[in-house]
């Protein structure tokens, strides 16, 4: 599975129709209601995301490297590229299992890219927001916040690997909300990007986790097929 689920969650992903919710007052919002259609992915950052679901320790790895090296001197802002990676450093330290001194750390990122207005960059942060308090433990607070905030809103018109990246951690963050309809929404929108875009291993692992939801749900003949599926694309 593509996360390690926090103890007391049933399941490892799962969610009652997510139609995004209302923003709560006073919330700081992104720039826009949605990204471009092609985030500004620096080739190294997309390397990094692409290797995670090969190789994730190694992604992990880089991440650490390129966020040190990227690292600003004393006074100087950091480039924009490093509030990517260190984003996306979080994002799989989550998988793992995050703590509230993460949650503070993408809180961070997010607030920078609502300064600069980085509407991709929002999207994402917005989401790890979410996802990060679920691996946390956070797991009432992480769905409640991604209702509230709308946070599925930007996915639609994402790129491949922000959009299934997305929809796979809300998955999660569903699932930790015990909204396990809203959680097979998700897990069949992660599946269709990696299908739309023919990526066999993104593919796979959607499948995997779609198999784990049917299993949740007592669907154990849909829970089967998604298992098998997911070997035979794998």
């Amino acid at each position: 599975m593509h996360r390690r689920r926090p103890q007391g969650s049933r399941g490892r992903y799962a969610g009652a129709d997510f139609a995004g919710g209302r923003s709560g007052r006073g919330l700081r919002r992104c720039p826009s209601p949605r990204p471009p259609a092609a985030p500004e992915l620096w080739p190294t950052v997309q390397a990094v995301w692409d290797l995670r679901y090969r190789d994730l320790d190694s992604a992990m790895a880089q991440a650490a490297h390129w966020v040190q090296a990227w690292a600003p001197a004393p006074g100087q802002a950091p480039p924009p590229v490093w509030w990517w990676m260190r984003g996306l450093r979080l994002d799989m330290k989550g998988i793992q299992g995050s703590t509230d001194a993460d949650v503070q750390a993408i809180d961070e990122v997010l607030a920078h890219f609502q300064r600069s207005g980085d509407a991709a960059g929002c999207a994402y942060a917005e989401i790890l927001a979410c996802s990060l308090r679920w691996s946390a433990g956070r797991m009432e607070e992480a769905w409640a916040r991604a209702q509230a905030r709308g946070v599925s809103h930007p996915l639609d018109a994402a790129a491949p690997a922000l959009a299934f990246s997305g929809w796979t951690a809300l998955l999660c963050v569903a699932m930790g909300g015990k909204a396990l309809d809203a959680a097979l929404q998700f897990g069949f929108r992660a599946a269709a990007v990696a299908r739309q875009h023919r990526d066999r291993t993104r593919l796979a692992l959607a499948n995997n986790n779609l198999a784990f939801l049917h299993f949740n749900h007592g669907n154990y003949p849909a829970a089967l097929a998604g298992f098998q599926e997911s070997l035979q694309v794998a």
